[in-house]
């Protein structure tokens, strides 16, 4: 009966773990096609997710230190021989399949994120390159130096 009780206890805590999985592929999605502001809350959003692996897969060790051959049928060391040990195959693949997606659309989130941030780099070189910045005015005084010759004065008072 124990055994039952660990096996939903199991199940329950990969399906936690898919769930989150499957909302951070949503925020990656997302990410892909946002600019700007939106991007920082999204990638922030998809770190707290993350963080809430932590959690599960504490949990999921723990348990599977109890039971090797749980954590063979989770690890897919080995093949199901019961109903329970298939559905817990099931949940961790579909675990795996989420995260292998995860894991294919990073390149394109880091390759997106890059040419975001060079975009916003050449925004901000035009801004302050531009004759109405601080930053333009003062490139523009000192390339051209100083209109007026400074008064001599010969008196203090």
């Amino acid at each position: 009966m124990q055994q039952v009780s660990m096996h939903k206890q199991i199940l329950g805590l990969l399906q936690q773990k898919a769930d989150i999985l499957l909302e951070i592929e949503q925020v990656t999605g997302a990410m892909l096609l946002e600019h700007g502001e939106m991007l920082i809350g999204l990638a922030q959003k998809r770190q707290n997710l993350f963080a809430q692996l932590r959690q599960p897969d504490a949990e999921l060790r723990e348990l599977c230190a109890q039971d090797e051959n749980v954590q063979q049928i989770l690890n897919h060391a080995r093949l199901p021989e019961t109903v329970q040990e298939q559905q817990l195959y099931d949940a961790s693949q579909q675990v795996c399949a989420v995260a292998n997606r995860l894991m294919e659309e990073q390149p394109n989130l880091h390759k997106y994120l890059e040419n975001e941030r060079e975009t916003l780099r050449t925004k901000l070189q035009k801004l302050n390159a531009g004759s109405q910045s601080v930053a333009g005015h003062y490139r523009k005084v000192i390339m051209t130096g100083l209109q007026e010759q400074p008064k001599k004065f010969s008196k203090n008072f």
